[in-house]
């Protein structure tokens, strides 16, 4: 035992041995590891860096991350690493030799949360005597007998019992005085949210400390549950969760960041809370990193008081009450639960909010604004009736009576009319609703604008061959409604292969409020991403809830320059006669994939070099994430699934990462895919 020298790979693990009084033999820990002493080494790097990424940018490198590995879970004897594919928890080698364990702790849980034994074993010498405990807990119980097993592998098995036995006399104590005040037969349901985009529900332990505490998994529909947190959709969430409380818990995130981003995803939580139809559905963000994504004893003690208070605390103040008065809980949480662990979260409506000075004539872009108009469900009865709650009638009133501003019925404010800002003279950069000025001075345009306007145009011109400048467009611009997915893609491929050059411009339609495009579950800014990289111009089309697409469309572009509209759709003839209703009569359309054969599409996505993520599933066995590619269809076609090979029926959707490869061999005739 006084030889015992320890590597905890995984924070629970650091924090159970300090727990069990073994801090003195850590010579190791990794950088997300709470401990610190000036005598332990860091043995590991950030190699996700997720504080700079959005929460699709990291689930989308996790996913690719482990498309590349391509190794099995199961397989923990295997000497062997794939050493080409960077790790997310890239260990230093040289630092872990420095620090000379004995003894190495990590898991073949969840390769996001901490290096697995396959790459622990691929970094030790060979003939190297070091022991690996490798722990993988499923359950509340598998995490408490976690504890026997670390301190029975350091010598402490007697160390072990007693935490694992004190932490459950504990959680008995809790559940005694949840229920002396609960109800019989009452159990709030529950919305634990481990990611938002896209949405994670809750899995392994947690579903064992919600039952625990007498709550209801919002998720279960009475069938049997798994184990594993998987994806989910907004709309099923939407439609079939009817929560009663909403925890936002991120995995690796703290209170703050989880904080944020439940309020970035504004648009998706109203939904859900106006389907509920309840009077009040709370909505808190937590540390989901360090109180139950972390199978250690705060995982056990405050993750477990905290599901109590965040799903009691309104009903029933007197159980609250009861449950901080209890010794080990005042120990645990001995400050304000409101900002430090349970943060309330008031959602924003509008994706842009500033403070309004109170004595000027406000804008509407300058204030939260709610109703349908910036996507909440206000029922029925206002879908197909431009009359309610609709802009456009409200400022055409306005101007024909000559008013430089109209009343908001929704919020009270005032906005501008067009009139007021042609007295103008320019646009202001505000982003404002009724802007004549195509948004010409709005900076951060994909986030900000309320009318059609460009996102991207090239500032230089290149010769590349493919598509001619717009400076030299006249009655040849092709403007392809561009969603970007493979399709759409795609349909750049074919149009580049024609003999003929001509100016191309992408046009995209997203909703207003969530500035996403709606079905494909893609921000607009990862459009503009696309569109910058492959160096075409965008044209952004922000669409509201009642508002005409086509009379967005038409209204942007000059219709003498316009030579046709284009589409990426394959086969499907009803919404082909759709378009031609619509559209068909003010410009040539053209369908440049039009039956083309399934093989040919594939070959030539290959051939690109670009590789697609599935952004949006309606469908279980497709899964948000998955890389499209020939083993994406082999599989589908292997488990005899009904489903379209290319999604053309709407079961998933793609996005395209065009950055991945040189934009050039994107558009079909470059020789490398490498990135210049």
């Amino acid at each position: 035992m006084k030889d015992l020298r320890i590597a905890c790979l995984l924070p629970s693990a650091t924090d159970i041995c300090v727990a069990l009084g073994l801090s003195h033999y850590i010579v190791g820990i990794t950088h997300e590891c709470h401990f610190r002493s000036s005598d332990v080494h860091i043995l590991t790097r950030d190699g996700l860096q997720a504080a700079d990424k959005t929460q699709m940018e990291i689930h989308l490198r996790v996913q690719e991350q482990q498309q590349m590995c391509r190794m099995p879970k199961e397989d923990t004897t295997s000497l062997k690493v794939n050493e080409s594919v960077p790790s997310l928890y890239p260990i230093d080698v040289d630092t872990l030799r420095q620090a000379a364990p004995n003894l190495i702790i990590t898991q073949d849980l969840c390769t996001v949360c901490a290096p697995p034994v396959s790459q622990v074993k691929g970094l030790l010498r060979e003939n190297d005597t070091t022991r690996i405990l490798s722990l993988s807990p499923q359950s509340l119980a598998d995490v408490l007998q976690t504890f026997v097993t670390i301190a029975t592998a350091c010598s402490v098995p007697e160390g072990g019992i007693q935490l694992r036995d004190t932490l459950q006399q504990q959680l008995h104590e809790l559940k005694t005085i949840i229920y002396s005040f609960r109800r019989p037969q009452s159990s709030p349901r529950l919305l634990f949210l481990e990611w938002l985009d896209p949405p994670f529900d809750a899995g392994h332990w947690i579903l064992d400390m919600m039952e625990f505490v007498g709550l209801q998994n919002a998720f279960d529909n009475h069938q049997q549950q798994p184990r594993k947190s998987g994806v989910r959709s907004w709309d099923d969430i939407t439609h079939t969760t009817n929560p009663d409380v909403i925890l936002v818990a991120c995995c690796g995130f703290n209170v703050e960041r989880n904080a944020q981003d439940a309020v970035a995803h504004s648009h998706q939580l109203q939904r859900v809370i106006a389907a509920s139809r309840k009077v009040s559905t709370p909505i808190y963000a937590t540390n989901g990193d360090r109180y139950f994504t972390c199978p250690g004893p705060h995982l056990v003690t405050v993750g477990t008081v905290l599901l109590a208070i965040a799903a009691y605390r309104h009903e029933y103040p007197d159980m609250i009450a009861a449950i901080q008065a209890i010794p080990w809980v005042q120990a645990w949480l001995p400050d304000d639960l409101t900002e430090h662990y349970l943060r309330p979260i008031t959602l924003s409506s509008s994706p842009t909010v500033r403070s309004v000075d109170k004595n000027t004539i406000a804008d509407i872009e300058d204030c939260p604004n709610t109703g349908c108009d910036a996507g909440i469900d206000c029922g029925d009865d206002t879908i197909g009736h431009p009359e309610k709650f609709c802009w456009d009638k409200l400022h055409d009133e306005a101007c024909q009576a000559g008013e430089m501003n109209y009343k908001d019925p929704d919020s009270g404010y005032s906005v501008f009319t067009e009139l007021a800002h042609r007295q103008r003279g320019r646009c202001c950069g505000s982003g404002c609703r009724h802007c004549p000025y195509h948004h010409i001075n709005v900076r951060d345009k994909a986030t900000k604008i309320q009318q059609p306007a460009w996102l991207y145009l090239p500032t230089t011109v290149e010769e590349h061959d493919v598509f001619t400048s717009l400076s030299q467009a006249h009655n040849n611009v092709r403007v392809l409604f561009f969603s970007g997915g493979k399709d759409s893609f795609l349909t750049i491929r074919a149009l580049a292969r024609q003999a003929v050059r001509f100016p191309l411009v992408l046009l995209t339609t997203f909703d207003a409020t969530s500035r996403v495009v709606a079905h494909q579950e893609v921000s607009i800014q990862q459009i503009l991403q696309q569109a910058q990289h492959l160096q075409l111009p965008l044209l952004g089309v922000p669409l509201h809830l009642i508002e005409e697409h086509v009379a967005k469309v038409t209204g942007t572009t000059p219709a003498d320059a316009i030579h046709s509209l284009v589409f990426g759709d394959l086969h499907l003839k009803h919404i082909r006669d759709w378009r031609k209703d619509q559209l068909g009569g003010l410009y040539r359309l053209e369908y440049p994939l039009w039956k083309v054969d399934y093989a040919t599409l594939a070959q030539d996505l290959e051939l690109s070099g670009v590789p697609c993520i599935v952004s949006s599933s309606t469908v279980d066995t497709v899964q948000v994430g998955e890389r499209y590619d020939a083993l994406f269809r082999e599989r589908l076609k292997a488990a005899g699934a009904t489903i379209d090979l290319f999604g053309e029926n709407g079961e998933f959707h793609t996005l395209a990462q065009v950055w991945e490869v040189d934009w050039r061999y994107a558009l079909g005739y470059h020789t490398t895919r490498n990135k210049i």
